[in-house]
């Protein structure tokens, strides 16, 4: 098991549980505003706080396949929401019809993510290029 710090676990935890908080109350109530102000940041600075700085690339590859548990993650949840919209959605409620479905697979191509999942390739996206940032600052003789 990787070397963990339970402290940024429990950070996790408990913005997980506000964002379930978050999601009870309307838009318009002051619990939902005060949580929405802070609880999006926190996940992206604990991501922050645990990127691995470290890790040396030697092409493209190699930089993918870093990400690879994150990819699999993106994919994952696509593939559920997309059956989600695909059975619920326009089977039973009929409320959406095969629009939805093609703007679903469009998202997950484009990396815009469907729904909620837009954190995941958001996440994604920045570490793939705090990555290439981090190679390019070493390189650069001062």
């Amino acid at each position: 098991m990787r070397n963990r710090i339970r402290t940024y676990d429990l950070a996790k935890g408990m913005g997980i549980i506000l964002v379930i908080i978050g999601h009870i109350y309307d838009q318009s109530h002051i619990i939902h505003r005060l949580i929405y102000s802070f609880h999006m940041p926190l996940f992206l600075i604990i991501s922050g706080l645990v990127f691995n700085k470290s890790y040396e690339y030697t092409n493209i590859r190699d930089l993918i396949l870093k990400e690879k548990t994150l990819i699999s993650s993106y994919l994952f949840y696509s593939v559920i929401y997309f059956i989600f919209d695909a059975v619920v959605r326009v089977l039973l409620l009929h409320e959406a019809g095969l629009k939805l479905l093609f703007w679903d697979i469009y998202q997950t191509i484009t990396m815009y993510g469907i729904n909620v999942i837009w954190y995941i390739s958001s996440l994604l996206l920045s570490r793939i290029i705090l990555r290439v940032i981090i190679r390019k600052s070493k390189s650069i003789q001062i």
